[in-house]
């Protein structure tokens, strides 16, 4: 007999229709977002309502939301990509197919995986969330800032590049202090760290290409010192990993890491904007029941 599921779908994701036709088909349950905060209080109600697997259909973002109401429950998530990156499907194995997604999200093994936990600073002080994927601190934080207001007007598909090609000529390295184990590292020009759960940010680049999602460890990639063409040159080289030996590069594992520095510099964690230095990541091990090969 199959557990109880629901689907919550992203309002505004492309193929609706199709979607609502296979939910209807394999007598699932589907409730479309209409604002922001919907992911989190659908999926809250889902529970409510007896579901003990919840299927997320949406960007990484949507996953992300789902995935702090789930923490810590038995309730399991299930992934249907819908976003623009889809990052997290790849580094989960989901099938790209919506229709094939969402009968895997239905009848596919439910596995434990690791998720990280983000400490950070907002005006209002310090605040919390987890994040499933990779988060991080510098550059690629401040594409995603630019990349969530850009696509308001600039739409899904000019999001990224133009906030990208924005960020290479006005981001600013700033100095921080990186602390891991017993290491501390001073860090005079940081580009981006990425604390990497999974393997794919950025549309398929690998900064942690052996990063696992069960193995208790955040894979590490400090970048520093590059400049603006190095960047645009170097990160593209990220599809296939880290190239051995790069200048500037470092990677490293560790079970937590915390980074200190200017109030100004960003910190964003599965696409989402969250607040700035100080942050501190720890890995929670097998916090999350998710639906998975």
């Amino acid at each position: 007999m199959i557990a109880p599921i629901r689907c919550v779908a992203h309002g505004r994701m492309n193929g609706k229709g199709r979607l609502n036709s296979e939910a209807s088909r394999l007598n699932i349950p589907i409730e479309w977002t209409r604002q922001p905060g919907d992911v989190q209080k659908l999926t809250k109600k889902a529970i409510e309502n007896g579901a003990t697997r919840v299927v997320v259909a949406g960007g990484d973002g949507s996953f992300f939301e789902a995935a702090n109401v789930l923490r810590g429950t038995e309730v399991a998530l299930g992934f249907v990509p819908g976003g623009t990156g889809n990052d997290l499907r790849r580094t989960l194995g989901t099938p790209e197919d919506r229709m094939e997604a969402i009968r895997f999200a239905m009848e596919g093994d439910i596995k434990k995986m690791d998720v990280g936990l983000v400490r950070f600073s907002t005006p209002n002080g310090e605040e919390e969330r987890i994040f499933l994927n990779i988060a991080e601190v510098g550059f690629g934080a401040e594409v995603v800032i630019r990349m969530n207001n850009v696509g308001r007007f600039a739409g899904s598909k000019l999001a990224y590049p133009l906030s990208l090609l924005s960020c290479l000529f006005s981001y600013r390295k700033r100095p921080v202090e990186v602390h891991w184990g017993n290491n501390k590292q001073s860090v005079p020009a940081l580009t981006n760290l990425a604390v990497a759960n999974g393997r794919f940010f950025g549309r398929g680049l690998q900064p942690a290409p052996q990063a696992q999602v069960d193995d208790g460890l955040f894979d590490i990639l400090l970048i520093e010192g590059l400049s603006a063409i190095k960047i645009a040159t170097r990160f593209p080289a990220l599809k296939d990993g880290p190239p051995p030996g790069e200048p500037g590069m470092t990677e490293f594992q560790t079970q937590s890491i915390l980074v200190t520095g200017p109030a100004t510099v960003g910190v964003e964690a599965d696409g989402e904007t969250l607040g700035n230095l100080p942050a501190s990541f720890s890995v929670l091990p097998n916090e999350l029941f998710v639906v998975r090969p």
